[in-house]
C-alpha cells in the first residue's frame, strides 16, 4: 500500500473524523440531518468568507442574483483541481447553496453594503489575552468622533443574542484601552431578513469587560498552578 501523495483527497474535508466516532450509533436518518448540518455549516463558514472579501474590497452587492452567482464561482474556483475537476466536498457544497432562501440572500446583500458603506474592516481579530480572543466579522473605529460599530453576520436559523457583540466590543476596548464611557457603540446583528440594532449602555459594556479581566486572572492563576 502506497502513500496517498497527489492524491485527490489531500486538502479534503472528514465530515464525519474518527477522532469523534459519536456518528457510529446513528441511524441513518440521523446521520442524514448531521450531515445536511455540517453542509450548512460548511456553506455559512463559505459566505463569511466570501462577504468579508467584498468588504475589504470595497464593492457593494448590487443585487442578490449577483450575490448568489459570486459566492457560487468562488467555491467552485476554491474546491476545483485542473487535475481531478470539482471535489465532492465542492459539488455538495454547491448542492446545498441552491437551498439558501432569498430571504437570506437579502441579508447577506445589506450586511456588505452596510459594512462598505461604513467603512469597516472585516474579520477583525481582537485579542485581549491568550485566553479571551475572537473574531468580529466587521468592525469600525472613529478616535475623532469616538465612535465604535461593530457588525455580525449570521447565516444559521437560531436567533443570536446581542450579547454576543457586548463581548467584542469589550474586548475591543480592553485590547485598545478605551474606555467604553468616552465612545458611543453601535451594534448590529444580521440574521434572517433582518437588522438587530443596539446601542449598549457604557455600564454594560465595562460589567462585561470587568469580568473578562476577573476571568482571565482566574484561568492565568489556574494554569500556572496557583489555584
Amino acid at each position: 500500500m502506497s502513500l496517498i501523495e497527489g492524491s485527490k483527497l489531500r486538502g479534503e474535508h472528514a465530515l464525519f473524523s474518527p477522532s469523534t466516532p459519536s456518528w457510529l450509533n446513528y441511524s441513518d436518518d440521523q446521520f442524514l440531518d448531521a450531515l445536511r448540518n455540517k453542509y450548512r455549516a460548511s456553506i455559512g463558514t463559505e459566505i463569511h468568507e466570501w462577504a468579508g472579501i467584498q468588504v475589504q474590497l470595497g464593492q457593494k452587492v448590487s443585487g442578490v442574483r449577483d450575490a448568489a452567482k459570486s459566492i457560487k464561482t468562488m467555491i467552485f474556483q476554491k474546491y476545483y483541481d485542473e487535475r481531478y475537476g470539482l471535489s465532492d466536498f465542492g459539488r455538495a457544497l454547491l448542492l446545498h447553496l441552491k437551498y439558501i432562501p432569498t430571504e437570506a440572500y437579502n441579508t447577506i446583500k445589506a450586511y456588505v453594503n452596510d459594512a462598505v458603506a461604513n467603512l469597516m474592516t472585516p474579520e477583525e481579530i481582537l485579542d485581549y489575552s491568550d485566553y479571551f480572543f475572537g473574531t468580529c466579522d466587521a468592525l469600525y473605529f472613529n478616535e475623532q468622533k469616538g465612535m465604535l460599530k461593530i457588525f455580525d453576520l449570521k447565516t444559521g436559523s437560531r436567533t443570536a443574542k446581542i450579547e454576543q457583540l457586548f463581548a467584542y466590543a469589550a474586548r475591543y476596548c480592553l485590547k485598545y484601552r478605551v474606555d467604553p464611557f468616552d465612545i458611543s457603540t453601535e451594534l448590529r446583528i444580521y440574521q434572517n431578513g433582518e437588522v438587530l440594532m443596539n446601542e449598549p449602555d457604557p455600564k454594560e459594556i465595562r460589567t462585561v469587560m470587568d469580568t473578562i479581566i476577573r476571568f482571565d486572572s482566574l484561568m492565568s492563576k489556574h494554569n500556572k498552578g496557583e489555584l
